[in-house]
């Protein structure tokens, strides 16, 4: 499967990269995990610094040039952390118009899960190791003040994986990647 762009988003913990990883494995595509594009600012500087956002908002222009420039068959799976509010809009805009310059098709996935079951997923070592967010406190605050950003496109799509498995979830994306490339195609074909 080729050409796709997949976007999900979700709280920290919620399990993006666990079911972005099966995602892009199934499908063939390349996994640009949120805390990749962050990682740079982590070493530099402190979550909320100034400093840590300038860093990630350079090192993610970079990346989605590169990705909105690679070869048509390149199939590609994002996950963020976008909430309400003009700046992670706008990085919502720039994934889609990725997928618009490449001319291929775009799904956007929410990944959510009860409160309860997000703040018990915080706390494993192989978070801490990647420098995504362990504080549970802070998620805590995250949750209570914004919301997701909706999903957007032809086919959004809304998984809570409070009790799915994070294989479960990767079916229905995959599931929904397939049915999207195979309805771009007849598309194609009829024109």
């Amino acid at each position: 499967m080729s050409g796709v762009i997949i976007h999900i988003n979700g709280w920290p913990g919620a399990g993006k990269y666990t079911v972005g990883r099966i995602v892009a494995r199934y499908l063939g595509a390349r996994l640009v995990p949120n805390h990749v594009l962050c990682g740079p600012g982590f070493c530099i500087a402190e979550f909320g610094d100034p400093v840590f956002f300038e860093v990630a908002r350079k090192v993610r222009a970079v990346v989605y040039e590169r990705i909105a420039e690679a070869p048509p068959d390149a199939g590609f799976v994002l996950t963020s952390v976008l909430i309400d509010g003009a700046d992670d809009a706008a990085r919502l805009d720039a994934i889609e118009d990725i997928a618009a310059r490449r001319q291929c098709p775009f799904l956007a996935v929410t990944l959510d899960c009860a409160v309860e079951a997000n703040l018990q997923r915080l706390n494993t070592a192989d978070r801490a190791a990647r420098n995504s967010l362990t504080d549970v406190e802070m998620l805590r605050s995250l949750r209570e003040t914004y919301e997701l950003l909706p999903p957007r496109g032809a086919v959004p799509l809304v998984i809570d994986a409070t009790t799915t498995t994070a294989r479960e979830s990767a079916t229905t994306i995959c599931d929904a990647a397939e049915r999207l490339l195979t309805d771009t195609a007849a598309a194609g074909d009829q024109t």
